[in-house]
């Protein structure tokens, strides 16, 4: 299916995405339950059996075929179908019953045709999605991520290579377990850190077919995302130095107070914290708009702030009660591989400097795995709340779940 449902309303001309011509509306509901008065009959022509007489129209006298009710006179209805008779021609089926083949599609596939019901979003909607897609299609979520996960471990592997022929004698404090944070350890999670990065990406374009009930592969999701690489980059290196350019303005600003007071510069510390929170969240949909309009860089951070306008507290709460959640899991999951890893330099080392060293290199290759095997959970979760809270957005803002309904309910027309 295009992409072009997700393009802004208005754009181009178009009053929603694609320019889709609505759907002709399902014929009038009748609370009775009866079917659409038949033509009338012309005088001299009794009514068929079964059918009720047609108001407002006389027959002649002497036809003996009676007499049809007066103007103004309601109609005689006839008596209800037997028990196990179908309903008369133009009719719904009857309670109970199931519609005809080929009929139309059910309320729930329109309404709930994949991760989350095509509505505005509520907390438990979004981050049930999060726990939802990693079953609805696993290996375009846990398989991508776990794979670039890897492909950023087997770069370092060179690097553990030269470790163990003889780097580990030039680790120096670099390998003291005393140190606690080791900043060898944070150099070995870049590449795996930057992989992470190029799933989230992939990962949007997965979860915006999830919602409509669609199992992407990563192939389809890397077709669709392959001619954006270029504005992907552009986007990273034109945010990456505003944020660069914005720290280096606020580290400024905080010595410049330093200077003349340490209280100044705490309290310059905290105006300036929550200043760089509130523009992050306004800024946090630009991506997932930038991939799913196809839009320019500058458009899609304009696009960001323009969705997010009045909705910053609930974006902001969202992301902060994910962020609890995906980080309290990943702390009670690595906690126990961090005393394995502790136990096994223990066993593994004596008094010598190498020997440390050598135990700390089992515990940072052990460590490195664990954390490879929970981004591979925790960042399907993270991208799929960062894509439905720009979804949401679209939905309370410009009805997107009209859009979205419609291309289920064509999808449906087209199986069928």
């Amino acid at each position: 299916m295009s992409n072009d449902r997700w393009a802004a309303p208005g754009r181009d001309g178009e009053d929603r995405a694609g320019g889709s011509t609505p759907l002709p509306p399902p014929p009038p509901y009748d609370p009775t339950g009866e079917a659409p008065a038949p033509p009338a009959y012309q005088p001299g022509y009794a009514a068929p059996s079964g059918h009720p007489q047609q108001p407002g129209h006389e027959q002649p006298q002497g036809h003996g075929h009676g007499q049809q009710p007066g103007y103004n006179q309601p109609p005689a209805y006839g008596p209800p179908p037997a028990y196990g008779q179908g309903p008369a021609y133009g009719q719904g089926p009857a309670y109970g019953q199931a519609p005809p083949p080929g009929g139309y599609p059910s309320m729930a596939m329109v309404t709930n045709p994949g991760i989350v019901p095509l509505r505005p979003l509520f907390l438990g909607d979004i981050l049930g999605a999060g726990f939802k897609i990693l079953r609805f299609n696993p290996r375009a979520t846990i398989g991508l991520s776990l794979a670039l996960q890897l492909i950023g471990l087997l770069l370092v592997l060179p690097f553990v290579g030269w470790l163990l022929t003889g780097g580990v004698q030039r680790l120096g404090d670099l390998s003291d377990p005393d140190n606690g944070s080791s900043p060898l350890l944070n150099l070995v999670q870049v590449p795996s850190s930057l992989f992470a990065s190029a799933a989230t990406l992939v990962l949007c374009v997965v979860v915006s077919r999830a919602v409509i009930g669609e199992r992407a592969t990563i192939g389809e999701a890397w077709r669709e995302l392959r001619p954006q690489i270029g504005r992907l980059l552009l986007f990273l290196l034109v945010t990456g130095l505003l944020w660069l350019a914005g720290l280096g303005l606020v580290a400024l600003a905080l010595y410049g107070l330093a200077q003349l007071d340490g209280a100044l510069a705490v309290l310059g510390g905290l105006v300036l914290a929550p200043v760089f929170v509130f523009v992050y969240v306004r800024l946090g949909l630009a991506t997932s708009a930038l991939i799913l309009e196809r839009i320019g860089v500058i458009e899609s951070l304009r696009r960001s702030w323009a969705l997010s306008r009045g909705a910053f507290w609930r974006l902001f709460g969202i992301q902060l009660v994910t962020s609890l959640v995906v980080g309290f899991a990943s702390g009670a999951l690595m906690f126990p591989v961090t005393m394995i890893g502790m136990l096994a330099v223990f066993a593994t080392s004596s008094d010598s400097p190498d020997s440390l060293a050598s135990g700390f290199l089992v515990m940072m290759v052990i460590v490195g795995l664990a954390q490879v095997l929970i981004a591979a959970v925790t960042t399907p979760i993270t991208s799929t709340v960062s894509t439905l809270l720009y979804i949401d957005q679209r939905i309370r803002r410009e009805g997107l779940d009209v859009e979205l309904a419609r291309a289920v309910e064509r999808r449906a027309t087209q199986e069928r």
